[in-house]
């Protein structure tokens, strides 16, 4: 039995909802009841944002980035990582992504590259989220954070056990 379900769930309102997963699912909610659509690969899909672009970028296993809406989607090609995204994000009018390890990627205007933040050493990376102006950065050891022209590393909590 092959395992399938859902990894990621984000929507443009409550009756365009979509959600993607294993084996490259892509799952539609109008409002009432959920239809599964076409995906343009098999690979599996860890994340998914819905974007004022007015597409849904999806991202998972070996680099794959795929765009659209509705029943149009669409392979973003890409040739700079084959590492597997972990988490995606839209802010300041791009995409980011992330894989676990050290990774930072972007696509802005159909252009991909890997991000460096300037910091004083490189960084773990594993999830992504952005609020009020700030993209945040998680990985194993490290948290940054992004303002939209600089980087910023945070400092470790000290934890009570």
């Amino acid at each position: 039995n092959l395992a399938v379900g859902f990894e990621d769930i984000d929507g443009f309102s409550e009756s365009e909802i979509y959600a993607v997963g294993l084996k490259g699912e892509i799952w539609f909610y109008d409002g009432s009841k959920w239809n599964k659509l076409d995906s343009p690969t098999n690979l599996n899909l860890s994340s998914i944002r819905c974007t004022p672009d007015g597409f849904a970028y999806a991202a998972g296993d070996f680099g794959i980035v795929i765009r659209g809406r509705a029943n149009r989607w669409e392979i973003v090609e890409q040739s700079v990582t084959k590492e597997s995204f972990t988490s995606l994000e839209y802010a300041f009018g791009s995409v980011f992504l992330a894989v676990h390890g050290n990774g930072l990627f972007q696509l802005l205007n159909q252009e991909f590259r890997k991000l460096i933040p300037e910091l004083d050493k490189s960084i773990t990376t594993y999830n992504l989220h952005y609020n009020d102006g700030i993209l945040l950065s998680v990985g194993e050891e490290d948290i940054v954070t992004f303002d939209g022209e600089h980087w910023m590393r945070l400092q470790d909590p000290e934890l009570e056990l």
